[in-house]
């Protein structure tokens, strides 16, 4: 059983003897979620990357994606394909997935979406893409979010009006 599944379960138990919650109790019920949520959701790509470039590293080596882990102050991950880079990240407790295509002088910026935990009535934690409104979990992230830029790095991204030039002294 996944992380993620003995907290709800335990939350149900909690619920089902009788034990209230305090509001401290809950604010750890979010925090331990969203660690729970970033974790799983790198552990996934992470797995979903390597077993990605060993079956194409025979004929498409080009294509090779690197993963790189991130730590403090942002946790998560950085996947690049060519010139493309995407950014899994903590920010506050939102986890973030941001799209780049990096020239060399400039960034074209393209869609990102943000993941947000919610307490239901019985103060469960569930995830909601912040974009279109959809429950989520850390596999539904990687495979229906993320899943296009393994193949195709930002190509079938919708670009952001926003382009970022940067400046070298």
């Amino acid at each position: 059983m996944k992380q993620s599944e003995k907290l709800w379960i335990q939350n149900l138990a909690r619920i089902n003897l009788g034990k209230a919650l305090s509001p401290s109790h809950a604010h750890q019920m979010i925090h331990f979620s969203v660690s729970v949520f970033l974790e799983e959701l790198c552990n996934l790509l992470m797995k979903y990357v390597q077993y990605f470039n060993e079956l194409i590293e025979a004929t498409k080596p080009n294509d090779i994606l690197h993963i790189f882990q991130t730590s403090q102050p942002r946790p998560g991950l950085i996947i690049l394909k060519g010139g493309d880079k995407m950014i899994v990240s903590l920010e506050g407790k939102t986890v973030r997935v941001r799209t780049v295509q990096v020239h060399l002088s400039s960034e074209r910026n393209y869609q990102s979406y943000d993941f947000e935990p919610r307490q239901n009535d019985h103060h469960s934690v569930f995830w909601r893409c912040v974009n279109d409104g959809q429950l989520v979990n850390p596999e539904l992230v990687a495979q229906n979010y993320l899943s296009s830029f393994l193949v195709s790095g930002c190509g079938t991204i919708p670009q952001t009006l926003r382009l970022v030039v940067a400046t070298h002294p």
